[in-house]
């Protein structure tokens, strides 16, 4: 009977439980970020596992010792892959937590949490983090695999 008086007594209803919806698919995928960049690291952790031995048999000789060197300095940036995760989810909750404790406010001059367009503006917080999450994770990876290999 909720929806119903809901439905009819509030415009732009529609398009308030379409930006509902919007917001909890993101949420959701946000939930599957980390581990899907983890599950990435666990697989290249799994491949250079296969090739440790031969590495190290080759290691032996003269014209593959960079070989090794060059092995070992991809896998430790591959296990300092974590700390960099890390880091981006610490920066990330802050900003979160900063743009919707004061970034809508101050820009609006109200509390926008309750108004009409609320779940608006939760749809555009939580896309804008999802976005920001897979734009920083590539990011971290790329630079920890640079800052160590090269």
């Amino acid at each position: 009977m909720t929806l119903l008086y809901e439905a009819l007594v509030t415009p732009l209803y529609g398009f308030k439980l379409m930006a509902f919806i919007g917001g909890v698919i993101l949420w959701i995928l946000d939930l599957f970020i980390y581990p899907l960049f983890l599950a990435e690291r666990f697989f290249l952790l799994g491949i250079m596992q296969a090739f440790f031995p031969l590495v190290i048999s080759l290691a032996v000789f003269e014209k593959f010792r960079s070989l090794a060197y060059t092995f070992f300095k991809l896998y430790a940036a591959v296990y300092m892959l974590v700390p960099a995760f890390f880091l981006v989810n610490v920066f990330v909750n802050a900003l979160y937590t900063e743009i919707n404790t004061n970034f809508w406010t101050n820009l609006f001059g109200s509390d926008v949490s309750q108004g009409i367009f609320a779940p608006v503006v939760q749809l555009g917080s939580i896309g804008f983090i999802v976005f920001l999450k897979f734009k920083l994770y590539r990011r971290a990876t790329s630079f920890t695999l640079r800052l160590f290999t090269n």
